[in-house]
């Protein structure tokens, strides 16, 4: 419990609002390893203890996607501080994604909804993994689809869902014939093992 609370209010809530530096504990706005380890140890205690902070997961997720677009918007968007509450650290987002994840651990699936999230949960991870890697984003996508701005609304809504289905089924591939390659050279095997190794480490701690 303490090295939950911790982890919160250093990582988030310090993140956020007392050090406002991207360079702090490297967590990058939420694009780095850092804080993928962080929201693992979170994710870790909430399997084992369960999360009882709160109860209504509904209001919490609701409340905290208002309260972060109203501050986007009395901030100045974009071009001021308005991102202050949507970078992945804030409050806010972790909130979010709990309130999420607590919600989707009570859905009653059929199996075949259950194998499809199987499947597609290890690729999504690869997908966003490897289009937020820096050579990617930078050299690839930055400045690449800036003209979707100058269309219409219709012709821009369009084009971002047929470009973000694109990026996604690229990227799955990739992350296909990674899996295959290392599936190949027994990597997947070396790599279970450090997991359970770390994970069972980690459970001492939490």
């Amino acid at each position: 419990m303490c090295l939950l609370i911790t982890l919160i209010l250093v990582c988030s809530f310090g993140e956020t609002f007392i050090f406002r530096a991207k360079t702090f504990l490297s967590l990058q706005s939420g694009y780095s390893a850092p804080w993928l380890i962080i929201l693992y140890l979170i994710g870790g205690y909430i399997k084992l203890y369960g999360w009882k902070f709160w109860k209504h997961n509904k209001t919490v997720y609701f409340s905290m996607a208002i309260l972060s677009f109203a501050v986007f918007l009395l901030l100045g968007g974009e071009q001021s501080h308005g991102r202050v509450l949507i970078n992945y650290p804030a409050p806010t987002m972790l909130f979010m994604g709990i309130a999420l994840l607590n919600i989707s651990s009570k859905l009653l699936l059929n199996s075949r909804i259950i194998q499809g999230v199987k499947l597609f949960a290890p690729l999504t991870f690869g997908v966003y993994l490897i289009h937020i890697y820096p050579f990617v984003a930078e050299y690839l996508f930055k400045d690449r689809f800036a003209d979707i701005a100058l269309n219409s609304p219709v012709m821009f809504i369009g084009k971002i869902i047929i470009f973000s289905l694109c990026i996604y089924l690229v990227c799955s591939v990739i992350e296909l014939v990674r899996a295959k390659l290392f599936e190949l050279l027994k990597l997947n095997v070396l790599a279970n093992a450090v997991a359970a190794y770390i994970q069972k480490h980690l459970e001492k701690l939490i």
